[in-house]
């Protein structure tokens, strides 16, 4: 009598190629989500630093608005009406008036290097009927950084990372 051997049975599962495949595909799929989160997060760093900037330049237009001729130190922009140092009110719209004003992160006006932030630089001229004042903001960070050349690097190789710049116009009060 012959015994014959049962048909040895195929065991079912992944072959050792089938994984390998499979991790490389899933270690590359999560290789290109943690670039697209770094990428993310800076991004999201940025614009909060752009609404940042938005909210200074509208915080420093209207503290002018409401107190156009007011020389208070903790006011960003200078007086319109030509006090305190300010030649606004006799000075063309072909030569503005221009200054800088370095600030904090929270918008407060830097004392020391150390705590400077943004540079705000601004540009105040009148038009030609001399009653309307045109305030041009320009804030840049990191602070170093040249305002209108982006993305040049200034010499001790900063980038400009936010630039927002602001024009409006603010009525000259009359004496």
């Amino acid at each position: 009598m012959s015994h014959s051997r049962p048909a040895p049975r195929r065991r079912r599962g992944f072959s050792l190629v089938e994984v390998c495949l499979a991790l490389g595909i899933v270690t590359f799929a999560l290789v290109a989500l943690v670039g697209l989160l770094a990428t993310g997060l800076r991004t999201n760093q940025e614009s909060a630093e752009d609404v940042q900037a938005a909210n200074l330049a509208a915080a420093a237009i209207a503290q002018r608005r409401a107190a156009p001729t007011a020389s208070d130190p903790t006011l960003l922009l200078p007086p319109l009406n030509g006090a305190v140092q300010s030649p606004i009110l006799i000075t063309p719209a072909t030569q503005p008036y221009r200054g800088t004003v370095y600030l904090t992160g929270d918008g407060a006006v830097a004392v020391g290097t150390t705590d400077r932030y943004y540079r705000m630089d601004y540009r105040l001229s009148r038009d030609a009927s001399g009653r309307l004042a045109q305030v041009h903001l320009s804030y840049v960070t990191p602070w170093q950084a040249e305002p209108r050349e982006l993305p040049t690097a200034t010499p001790g190789g900063a980038f400009a990372k936010t630039r927002y710049e602001l024009t409006t116009y603010l009525p000259v009060p009359v004496p």
